[in-house]
């Protein structure tokens, strides 16, 4: 997200990703010349820390891991919690590369460029897209960590929606606060800027919010829905499972069904905001609370039934007879 800079007078500004499409549709950039901004594939590639063959590697050991908790249920063979936890992370693994493979890792140095020249009144709109200015390297004491850039996520999402109300005209409120923002001019950079705290005081905390397009999508949606669940459902699998006692065999069921029905009805509010007269925060906060005890019940009981597991678990079977069917 902070790949893309731009220069002013006292150091650099980010580019956030609303501004830059900005730009683009205005024709105040060209992306033709995007190498020039160090956004050539070469550039990109030499800054990049992926590695193709480490991850063709864990590709195949996730697929052979898959491979072999198949076969040990094909011949009646009891998997472990221990294998039914990891087995729970292939679908968030499987997604993550898909989209990951050729996504560039561990880029330290951002891309920087000049803006082009703009009117006052472009200015005041580009400023206004800014997400958050404490981000930027221009000496100011108020930097925040790039821990910290998760918080990000729900507001970026929020920022698209209100942006994009605003400019079909639909959100007056938004549309009245930034017509009674100060313009402050600036000859060095021959363009204005937006007081974005006065276009956005008194905003809400919102803890998350998804992407639009991602929740209105039918076919999408749905899909994301059934990811989002696939971590605790695949639990299920030791459901039969032996554990040291009754009451962590009940822990471990309880958990993976509240996971589950925590997590799909979660996915259904659109935005998580702190705003206690909605009748509905308590529900919104409780769920991803639910989850993450959910969560922390099943990793700890994953371990603690090792204290009591299968004999068969430990048993095999020859694989080598398939190998002469596979040839």
């Amino acid at each position: 997200m902070f790949g893309l800079q731009y220069r002013t007078s006292l150091g650099t500004k980010v580019l956030w990703p609303n501004q830059f499409l900005w730009l683009l549709e205005q024709g105040l950039l060209n992306w033709r010349d995007h190498e020039t901004w160090g956004l050539s594939l070469s550039v990109i590639q030499d800054k990049s820390n992926s590695d193709t063959t480490g991850k063709l590697f864990a590709a195949f050991q996730v697929t052979w891991f898959v491979a072999q908790s198949i076969m040990r249920v094909a011949h009646d063979l009891p998997l472990s919690p221990l294998e039914a936890m990891t087995l729970s992370y292939v679908p968030l693994f499987a997604v993550s590369y898909f989209y990951w493979w050729t996504k560039p890792r561990d880029i330290e140095t951002p891309s920087e460029l000049y803006l082009p020249e703009m009117t006052p009144e472009q200015a005041v709109v580009f400023d206004a897209l800014a997400l958050d200015d404490q981000f930027d390297d221009e000496g100011t004491s108020e930097q925040q960590s790039l821990w910290s850039i998760w918080s990000l996520t729900p507001r970026l999402f929020e920022k698209e929606a209100s942006d994009l109300a605003h400019g079909q005209g639909k959100d007056q409120h938004y549309l009245q606060r930034l017509s009674e923002s100060n313009i402050q001019s600036s000859t060095k950079s021959k363009y204005a800027r937006l007081d974005s705290n006065n276009a956005y005081q008194g905003q809400q905390t919102v803890l998350a919010n998804w992407d639009p397009e991602l929740y209105r999508s039918k076919v999408l949606w749905p899909l994301c829905c059934l990811a989002g669940i696939s971590f605790p459902s695949l639990h299920l699998i030791s459901w039969n499972s032996s554990f040291p006692t009754l009451l962590e065999t009940w822990l471990w069921r309880t958990s993976t069904i509240a996971s589950m029905l925590a997590m799909l009805l979660f996915m259904q509010f659109e935005r998580l905001v702190v705003k206690w007269c909605d009748p509905w925060t308590i529900l919104k906060v409780l769920l991803p609370c639910t989850y993450m005890v959910g969560r922390v019940v099943l990793l700890v009981g994953t371990f603690a039934a090792i204290r009591a597991m299968d004999p068969a678990v430990y048993e095999t079977y020859a694989a080598s007879t398939y190998w002469l069917h596979i040839m």
